[in-house]
């Protein structure tokens, strides 16, 4: 089975050990590329600092570059949407999504059906069962709670120091004192 380009659709805030392991595993089993497709949320064309998506798209292809990936931006400006429900998102935006390529990898089973209905061909890549699954909501967690050095070793070895470097200088604080989720923006909230 062989393909030009396969999406790896996510928010990878922020790309994380798991992440690369997929697209290895991709680009070996298919012979293909694999492009991450980042979903972005901003206002007004401005990125939205939310408590879980704390990392702006230059950080994360910061960190994708230093793995020598080259990601694609996929925004979704908040203003324009008065429900902010993930899938009817993507579904809006289904035409630029389809241009990008047909073939899209997960590793999780609930997000089959929704690929399927964006009319994306879904190649599930399962977790075996002794593996332990990374999850970007940890490391934030972990970077939330001043545990920085844990964080990063869930990051690949080659974008630690970006990592570090971005952790270092951001103001988290501020980001988890807000506390506004993307799975519960209400537009219009108090931005930072």
């Amino acid at each position: 089975l062989i393909m030009k380009r396969i999406l790896y659709l996510g928010r990878f805030q922020p790309p994380h050990k798991d992440h690369l392991k997929t697209i290895k595993l991709a680009e070996k089993r298919f012979d293909s590329e694999v492009l991450p497709v980042v979903f972005t949320y901003e206002l007004k064309g401005e990125h939205l600092p939310f408590y879980d998506c704390p990392f702006s798209f230059e950080e994360i292809k910061r960190m994708f570059s230093a793995l020598q990936i080259e990601p694609y931006k996929f925004s979704f400006d908040l203003e324009n949407y008065h429900k902010h429900f993930y899938p009817s998102n993507v579904y809006k935006r289904r035409k630029e999504l389809l241009s990008l390529g047909t073939n899209v990898i997960t590793r999780d089973y609930k997000e089959l059906p929704l690929m399927k209905i964006l009319g994306l061909h879904p190649l599930y890549l399962p977790f075996a069962d002794n593996e332990k699954i990374i999850r970007s909501s940890v490391i934030r967690e972990l970077i939330y709670e001043g545990r920085r050095e844990e964080a990063t070793s869930y990051v690949p070895y080659t974008c630690r120091d970006i990592f570090k470097e971005i952790v270092k200088r951001k103001d988290f604080n501020s980001i988890k004192n807000l506390g506004v989720r993307i799975g519960a923006f209400k537009f219009p909230k108090p931005i930072i």
